[in-house]
């Protein structure tokens, strides 16, 4: 570990030390709490380091038996949340806290999708206006996320499918190097939700 350590010092993203990181984890007797730890710091050296929080997520699942522990899962989600409020478009964060709620129901954390739509606020506002949302494309992607899901779990509010659409619409015209994948999304939802329009 220490040879990882010494790459890792002068190259703190190398996908490859990473990789051999998980290796030893899963080979060897390393302690998982001190390997969360390490990811905490290297996480909050620099939020964007997207090798951290991937092998963060290969740690908590060996820690939480595949995300089985509850307790260990709304840790997670806390301290996610506290880094995407420092860098609010750092997709690393947001797609680390999706892989979580692939573990989890929506509807048993209503706090991520209130997370979502604040992060969507415009500026000055206090209500959501999603055609006017804050240009925050890994937020928008989130919220509408969440409310495909909610449909999904036949949790739904009566505003899911409309918030979803409109966060793909927001998203067509606020992230147009990825308008080909909003614009599918969009008419995927709409395609699936044809009865409830």
């Amino acid at each position: 570990m220490e040879f990882i350590n010494s790459i890792l010092k002068d190259d703190p993203k190398n996908y490859h030390a990473w990789q051999h990181r998980v290796f030893l984890v899963r080979h060897f007797d390393v302690s998982l709490e001190a390997e969360l730890r390490c990811t905490t710091e290297f996480i909050s050296r620099d939020v964007f380091n997207n090798s951290a929080w991937t092998y963060r997520y290969c740690i908590v699942a060996e820690m939480s038996d595949n995300f089985e522990n509850a307790k260990i899962l709304d840790d997670e989600i806390k301290f996610t949340l506290t880094y995407i409020k420092a860098a609010v478009n750092n997709a690393s964060s947001w797609s680390y806290l999706s892989g979580l709620m692939d573990f989890s129901a929506y509807a048993d954390h209503p706090e991520v999708i209130d997370f979502a739509k604040e992060c969507c606020l415009a500026a000055g506002t206090k209500e959501l206006d999603i055609p006017k949302s804050a240009e925050t494309p890994q937020a928008l992607a989130f919220l509408a996320e969440a409310n495909v899901a909610l449909i999904d779990e036949k949790k739904a509010s009566t505003n899911s499918l409309q918030t979803a659409r409109a966060c793909y619409e927001r998203l067509i015209a606020v992230d147009p190097i990825r308008r080909r994948l909003w614009n599918h999304k969009l008419h995927e939802l709409l395609n699936v939700n044809a009865g409830s329009l």
